[in-house]
């Protein structure tokens, strides 16, 4: 007696009828949301940080620069006397301003605007000297602050710390 094979009728799933559940669907795409905002949350306060600290480098390059130009007492085509470097922060401007100590004027050599949203908090004092041959510089503290980071730039006797 040969039986004949009767179809497949139950409720699993049939070899042609594979795939997902749209229960499985949606916890996937959750996770996936989940993470994404995460890691969007995690960059968007890597760049800020990273914001904030490449001004903070900004500045201290240019008083690398004063220290550096007065040491080396690099005076501009103008300048008759050299007496040496300063930079001046200005907070109410939010920029930074190098200038060569030239007898009988002042020359401005550069002046660097904060980018948006990062701003001079503060800074005690507000004119950095480095005087050429005796060496020494106006010590101070200067805070940069942006997006809620402060980062802070202390200048001793020597020049940057």
């Amino acid at each position: 007696m040969i039986k004949k094979a009767l179809p497949n009728t139950s409720s699993s799933k049939s070899k042609d009828g594979a795939g997902f559940t749209l229960i499985e669907l949606i916890v996937v795409f959750s996770i996936f949301s989940i993470l994404s905002a995460l890691g969007l949350a995690s960059f968007v306060t890597y760049s800020r940080a990273q914001a904030v600290t490449t001004e903070r480098n900004n500045l201290i390059q240019t008083l690398n620069v004063a220290k550096s130009r007065a040491q080396s007492q690099v005076k501009p085509s103008t300048c008759t006397t050299l007496v040496g470097y300063s930079v001046v922060l200005d907070t109410a401007n939010e920029r930074y301003t190098l200038n060569a100590l030239c007898k009988p004027t002042n020359q401005t050599v550069s002046t660097t605007n904060f980018a948006q949203n990062i701003d001079l908090y503060s800074a005690n004092p507000s004119t950095y000297a480095f005087p050429v041959l005796t060496g020494g510089a106006t010590t101070g503290t200067i805070v940069i602050r942006g997006y809620g980071i402060s980062q802070t730039i202390t200048v001793n006797a020597n020049g940057i710390n």
